[in-house]
């Protein structure tokens, strides 16, 4: 064998004399086609005065004097004033100067590298993800300035912030607040944090959070669709899965006031609601935190 096998680059013979020759022309042909990057793959009359070094993918219907000889999707190389063919091999990628597109070799021919395998974002802000049913490519997702502002929000307290009352109201999340203030801004705060809880697998976790900074008095629940699955269900947070209540009914209409004494948070803490004895199957439960939270004066 003279060449290698995937790229026909010529080996160095033993003994060979003026072996920088070989060298060399490997060295050329490398240069050619390691990250390649064709001028065009749409030229078909063969240019009068290329750049040295430029590549070329050479189409059907090519013209000139030396693109006239070379195969069909071939490409074609200017060097030291000559060009030269280089032979593509399947599974070869070029991108396209001039469309600014991702070509693919198929064996026979250079076709567009299939769009739904190119991850693209637009200049607006978008989430990628999927909004057709089933497996496919990334699709773009409409991102609103308000989901953009909850992405970046780093608490509950700033994420409820963000969603106002009416966005609230429809992730099934309420709040009733009652405040004490001073002439200068120090107040101190009564809450109830609600949210309707949907039951899944072996535990769901609430998006409604015990607040940074706050002082929890307990969170009570109530099963407002009957719990299916499980033989009982427990409320906590990481750590203390049964912090708030176990061993609880499943009935619709059943309910738990877990009080606990009085406890500083001091991050941001979501309630675990964990089924005992097998996993959730369904049912629902509205779930409420009691808090004090205290602000410092302001001026």
């Amino acid at each position: 064998m003279s060449n290698t096998a995937n790229l026909m680059l010529p080996y160095l013979a033993v003994g060979q004399a003026q072996k920088h020759v070989t060298v060399n022309e490997s060295l050329r042909k490398l240069d050619a086609i390691v990250q390649l990057s064709v001028v065009s793959a749409t030229t078909t009359a063969e240019p009068s005065s290329p750049t040295d070094g430029a590549v070329y993918i050479v189409p059907a219907g090519k013209s000139g004097t030396h693109w006239s000889a070379f195969a069909d999707w071939s490409l074609g190389y200017h060097r030291d004033g000559a060009w030269v063919q280089i032979a593509p091999r399947e599974g070869w990628l070029a991108f396209a100067k001039d469309t600014g597109q991702l070509l693919a070799y198929t064996g026979s021919a250079w076709s567009r590298f299939p769009a739904a395998k190119i991850l693209t974002v637009s200049a607006t802000d978008k989430l990628l993800g999927r909004v057709s049913s089933g497996p496919g490519a990334a699709e773009e997702v409409a991102f609103t300035d308000q989901a953009q502002q909850l992405c970046d929000d780093t608490s509950f307290s700033a994420m409820r912030t963000t969603m106002g009352a009416a966005g609230l109201a429809d992730a099934n999340i309420f709040t009733a607040t009652q405040t004490f203030a001073s002439a200068y801004g120090a107040s101190m705060a009564i809450r109830v944090i609600e949210e309707e809880l949907i039951l899944s697998g072996p535990s769901s976790t609430s998006a409604i959070a015990i607040p940074n900074g706050s002082i929890c008095f307990g969170a009570s629940e109530r099963v407002t669709e009957a719990v299916t699955g499980a033989a009982s269900f427990q409320v906590g947070v990481s750590g203390e899965l049964n912090k708030f209540g176990d061993l609880l009914g499943l009935s619709l209409g059943s309910t738990n006031f877990g009080i606990i004494g009085p406890t500083a948070f001091y991050s941001d803490t979501p309630i675990v609601v964990t089924a005992n004895g097998s996993n959730f199957t369904g049912g629902k439960v509205r779930l409420a935190i009691h808090v004090l939270q205290v602000t410092p004066p302001q001026s």
